[in-house]
């Protein structure tokens, strides 16, 4: 008796190993796109699905290219492949003095004007400020409007944040 591979269930493997590759240093992994099969009564043959992963630094990013790597290589359906694609890499944010300058002289400006001094704090994944920090540029990421759960359906922002967020990257333009 021959069962065809059937390729949904292998990308079901893959992307449950996927998903573990979190830690609280940073590296996070989530499969949040998937398309395989055509209708239910039928063996996929082929499967598609995207893992967005985000990085701390350099090393956690070779850290997930070889997980990746791993886990294609692996095959658990029989008759079942994998093929990588790389389909885009936004760069880390490294922590750096320059950063962290900028940080303290928008707490020093904040203090100043009477605003509420800035909490620092580290955020992971990926952000529009790391290539300006790659370029040389003092940047703060995170200085925008007040809201929660990014990207998903459920996203929201609290209309009030947007007067506070314009008045500190007002005091700032202005003071520096």
């Amino acid at each position: 008796c021959y069962m065809a591979a059937n390729a949904v269930t292998e990308a079901a493997h893959k992307i449950i190993e996927l998903e573990k590759m979190k830690d609280k240093e940073g590296l996070t992994c989530n499969c949040g796109v998937i398309h395989g099969g055509t209708v239910a009564n039928s063996v996929a043959d082929v499967c598609e699905f995207t893992a967005d992963i985000r990085f701390r630094d350099e090393e956690q990013l070779k850290l997930a290219r070889e997980k990746v790597r791993e886990v294609a290589v692996h095959t658990t359906v029989e008759g079942c492949s994998c093929e990588i694609e790389e389909i885009s890499l936004r760069p880390a944010m490294p922590e750096c003095k320059r950063n962290t300058d900028f940080y303290n002289k928008i707490c020093e400006i904040s203090a100043e004007v009477g605003l509420p001094i800035l909490e620092a704090r580290t955020a992971f994944g990926g952000s529009d400020a790391a290539y300006a920090t790659l370029a040389g540029i003092p940047c703060v990421d995170s200085i925008g409007i007040v809201g929660e759960w990014a990207h998903s359906v459920k996203e929201y922002a609290v209309m009030k944040s947007l007067a506070q967020s314009a008045k500190y990257q007002s005091a700032v333009a202005a003071k520096i």
